[in-house]
């Protein structure tokens, strides 16, 4: 049986990482155990108009409290499964220098060079449109030097600089971003995210009937209650009638997060990972 490849063993342990994330955060978010939801009743004032049948209109809004997600596990593993796909990239890199000079063995300079190029379209100092030279002056003869050059240009084919002033929303950008500060600066913050909303109504004699409020996407603050969905003009044929409105909670990088703009963690990173096995696997694994 053949071993796998390094470059996959990282992938997978990427994509174990992200499954666990995705689970775990389900847990997080089951029950009330982290979070709680109000719903508040209020009548609408229409100038003495009322609904059908005479019965008064009323705007139902959920308001949610929620603890931030603990840094341990969420920040921890988010940084693992960050760091294996970028440590995927790096060993393809290398992957990509033994097999253009197999059987001989790989230069001690190509070795200490080599890595997967990320390259925006930004020089260090903020000057754009810089990502073609910066490939060309960086990549081409230092971190990719080894490599056979029939897989230079599959690799400028992926960079983020490719979509110019975009390059920031680019999966391999985050990527790169996102990684680089979890392993050199500080561990990512994580906080509570509403995504979605349900609505349903539920009254005694067996009726039951269903909608969707408008949902206000964005964090949830655990020091206030925050106004998360409402449904306006819905009738209150009795007093017995039961309003539920529950939001779909999820775990969001921090406002401060450079390139994520509070964007849900499982998501983005899922993201990455398919646009490593989608755009960039198939054109280089062909070569090794």
């Amino acid at each position: 049986m053949e071993a796998e490849a390094d470059h996959t063993l990282k992938l997978r342990r990427a994509l174990d990482h992200l499954q666990w994330l995705s689970d775990y955060e389900r847990e997080w978010f089951r029950g009330d155990s982290h979070h709680s939801v109000r719903v508040t009743q209020t009548e609408l004032d229409l100038g003495g108009l009322r609904g059908p049948y005479g019965f008064p209109l009323y705007q139902f809004e959920a308001w949610v409290r929620a603890e931030p997600p603990p840094t341990y596990p969420f920040a921890l593993v988010i940084g693992e499964c960050l760091h294996n796909m970028r440590s995927a990239l790096d060993l393809l890199a290398y992957e990509l220098a033994v097999a253009n000079v197999y059987p001989q063995p790989v230069s001690e300079d190509v070795k200490e060079a080599s890595e997967f190029p990320i390259i925006g379209d930004e020089s260090a100092k903020g000057i754009p449109g810089m990502g073609a030279g910066i490939f060309r002056d960086n990549a081409l003869p230092r971190k990719i030097r080894g490599v056979n050059p029939s897989a230079h240009a599959p690799i400028e084919a992926v960079q983020p600089y490719i979509d110019g002033t975009a390059f920031r929303e680019h999966p391999l950008w985050r990527l790169h971003q996102l990684d680089r500060i979890s392993k050199h600066r500080l561990l990512h913050t994580v906080v509570a995210f509403v995504e979605d909303a349900g609505f349903s109504l539920t009254r005694s004699k067996n009726f039951s009937g269903a909608a969707y409020p408008t949902p206000y996407p964005g964090i949830v603050h655990n020091e206030r209650e925050t106004k998360v969905a409402s449904i306006g003009g819905g009738p209150m044929w009795d007093e017995e009638m039961v309003v539920v409105i529950k939001p779909t909670l999820s775990v969001c990088f921090a406002p401060d997060t450079p390139d994520a703009d509070t964007a849900p963690v499982v998501p983005l990173l899922a993201d990455v990972y398919r646009y490593i096995t989608d755009n960039v696997l198939p054109w280089l694994e062909a070569l090794l």
